[in-house]
């Protein structure tokens, strides 16, 4: 293999059904590749790897070696969660208090079906992440203002401590009450599980989710232990892995808040990672979005697996200030969790998603899907039920031949085969079935965009929408068309999460509960703020970065008084005085306008503040992206054939010229009925619509519909 110099940097995304890789060079050369996830993730992660390290024509050990940022998204920690297949995990808390997982959060509707939703009395317990078996009551007891008022009794905590590591517990979960105010318990007894059997993994609550709000600081701790010790073993094997093929970098794994940490260091916070790849794709959308002058985006992500929505306002993905539910598997949501992440908004409707009949008679797609193994009936791997990319490619959309770029072959016969037994049910042809399939999913992903931005007060209307993931760019034509003029489909938007991996910062989150006020005490408002910085910079010390590339950001969480849910607003570095304090507060109130209307402010309720929050941000190496110049190719060159597509706005068949579009070129215009072919991508641009090339060689969509 041919020796170079270049440095690189390489993003591996490991989704539900694919797992896309690429790697982007010094040089401006920048390959990519997308394999199937594998049931062992390290062996699909190298190879990918593999078919990167080939394209550059390099060795995996070469590409490796000149790698200066490795950074990785993962869908381990979901997969177990999703699965219930986390460690054996226990749970000790304050005397009194043992059943916070089984109560749950009594009051709370989000994320049920409306028929528990309206009658808590029919709610459905989720299994157990830890069952009341292997949960130990501790006598201890601080208040409020963290003043211990009841010394731990660690005679009682090392009973505890011994029931459980006879019970072959795995992790220990420690949340007592009002740790987050004062720690000292949590830590004592920390102290004691590593004494009674070092290496055990544990979680603690102080550590994980140092906030107000018993339940969700327990849940959090508690999935935290469930899922640190799968984490902890795989990414021990895959940095083993790495090393072994000459990595001589600190290999990085992307968080659920849009940055990435060291590897060795995400165990400790698992839980961080559940939306780990789905946050890449945001991230690589304001990336781009910065380079195309866009500030407001709507994000959408559509895999194999699920659908994703997001929303960067104002050059800025928004981010969670309240406990959210994980929208992950049919019990997740009944969980409540508090942790930084991207504000992501997520159904099981992507190209794997199954569709079915319900009792009513209509067709339905997802949540269940083929997902990689059997796959789609048209992979030919086994599957039999009809799914979305079924219909897509009875409908014309897919060349059977150019699947993955030619590297995967689509049994037509299979699809249709699938799509007929739905068809025959419904008592409709095989065509108007998979129209219905392809309408459904649709609609389905229109549905959750509004969800995300208009009942928000934001109007789609004002934003350039994205589309990526191996369907996105498919079937955002049919999605976009009542909500943005403009669609904007990145030239990468196969692999686009795993290049947001590629471009992320080093970035980590502390958060601070607090109740306060406004007018705030200043002394103990700048307080807040100091602590957290200082445990910051102290945490971001291993990153081994020079001072001018590490960046601290403020912000809190405000709200009127007497509400629920905050709104997370940017502080000012520095010491506050009663003027910033009052600026502070102009700033939520126009936040709170932008995102629920004008007029929807009422300042005579008076402020109060509850969570304070730094991150401390560590610039990465990036390499630039090549802009093109423009050309006035002919198009006709391009021009791969024609094939016969179905489009739903002319209810049929048209004869469609078919393009391929890695040989167009910075201006390129392309006029409807067509379709674009890509290797991981198709994008249909229906009669009426516009396909134009930009300087980055990303597709505008405009879809003349809104």
């Amino acid at each position: 293999m041919e020796q170079r110099s270049t440095k690189y940097s390489v993003g591996i995304d490991v989704g539900g059904t694919f797992t896309d890789g690429i790697a982007m060079g010094e040089d401006e050369n920048m390959v990519y590749a997308k394999t199937p996830t594998t049931d062992n993730i390290h062996t699909g992660v190298v190879n990918c790897l593999q078919i990167l390290a080939q394209q550059l024509q390099l060795s995996i050990p070469d590409l490796l070696k000149h790698t200066q940022l490795f950074a990785h998204g993962t869908t381990v920690a979901v997969n177990a969660l999703v699965q219930l297949r986390g460690a054996k995990t226990a749970l000790i808390t304050t005397k009194g208090f043992q059943h916070h997982l089984y109560m749950m959060k009594a009051t709370r509707a989000a994320g049920l079906p409306e028929s528990e939703a309206v009658d808590m009395n029919r709610v459905t317990r989720p299994p157990m992440i830890v069952p009341l078996d292997l949960t130990e009551e501790v006598e201890e007891r601080v208040d409020y203002s963290g003043e211990v008022i009841c010394q731990l009794n660690e005679k009682s905590a090392e009973e505890a401590v011994e029931n459980l590591i006879d019970k072959g517990v795995e992790s220990i979960a420690v949340s007592l009450l009002w740790s987050f105010k004062n720690p000292s318990h949590e830590q004592t007894v920390k102290k004691i599980i590593e004494r009674k059997r070092k290496g055990l993994f544990v979680s603690l609550s102080s550590e994980v989710a140092p906030v107000l709000g018993e339940y969700e600081r327990t849940a959090t701790t508690a999935i935290n232990a469930y899922l640190g010790p799968v984490l902890r073993r795989y990414a021990e094997d895959l940095r083993e892995a790495l090393f072994s093929n000459g990595l001589v970098s600190t290999p990085l794994m992307m968080q659920s808040s849009g940055g990435v940490i060291p590897m060795s260091d995400a165990p400790k916070m698992a839980v961080s990672t559940l939306a780990s790849g789905l946050a890449g794709g945001v991230i690589a959308s304001k990336y781009l979005g910065e380079l195309l002058g866009f500030s407001n985006i709507i994000t959408t992500d559509m895999g194999g697996t699920t659908f994703e929505v997001g929303v960067i306002l104002d050059g800025s993905p928004l981010i969670r200030a309240e406990a959210f539910s994980p929208r992950f598997g049919p019990y997740m949501t009944r969980y409540t969790l508090q942790v930084p992440t991207i504000d992501l908004t997520a159904i099981g409707s992507g190209g794997g998603s199954l569709a079915w009949i319900d009792e009513g008679g209509m067709v339905k797609v997802g949540p269940r899907s083929a997902g990689a193994n059997p796959g789609p009936a048209c992979y030919g791997w086994g599957g039999a039920e009809p799914t979305v990319t079924d219909a897509d490619l009875v409908l014309g959309y897919l060349n059977p031949d150019y699947f993955l770029g030619g590297k995967m072959r689509l049994d037509e016969h299979n699809a249709k085969e699938a799509v007929k037994k739905l068809a025959d049910r419904l008592g409709v042809d095989m065509v108007e079935a998979a129209a219905g399939i392809y309408s459904v999913a649709n609609s389905q992903a229109a549905d959750l965009i509004r969800n995300a931005t208009v009942e928000r007060g934001l109007d789609p209307n004002e934003f350039v929408l994205f589309a990526y993931g191996g369907a996105g760019p498919l079937h955002c034509p049919g999605y976009a068309k009542e909500l943005s003029q403009q669609v904007v489909i990145p030239s990468l938007a196969t692999v686009h999460s795993a290049f947001g991996v590629a471009v992320s910062d080093l970035q980590q989150s502390y958060v601070l509960s607090d109740y306060m006020r406004f007018p705030p005490d200043l002394s103990r408002f700048n307080g807040n703020f100091s602590k957290l910085e200082k445990t910051a910079l102290e945490a971001a010390a291993p990153w081994h970065l020079p001072p001018d590339s590490l960046f601290l950001i403020r912000s809190i969480g405000l709200r009127f008084r007497a509400q629920m849910n905050e709104l997370m607003v940017s502080v000012p570095n520095g010491t506050l005085s009663e003027i910033d304090a009052k600026t502070l507060e102009n700033r939520f109130l126009d936040t709170y306008e932008t995102r629920y209307g004008s007029g929807t402010a009422y300042s005579e309720a008076g402020l109060e503040a509850s969570t304070f929050r730094v991150d401390i941000l560590g610039r990465t190496w990036k390499p630039s992206l090549k802009k093109s110049e423009q050309t006035s190719s002919d198009l006709s060159k391009t021009k791969k054939g024609y094939r016969e597509v179905y489009f739903e706005e002319e209810d049929r068949f048209l004869r469609t010229v078919i393009y391929d579009g890695h040989r167009l070129r910075n201006g390129n215009q392309i006029q409807g009925p067509a379709v674009v072919e890509l290797m991981g991508n198709t994008i249909p641009v229906a009669p009426k619509s516009t396909l134009t090339v930009d300087p980055f060689l990303n597709f505008r969509l405009r879809t003349g519909e809104v």
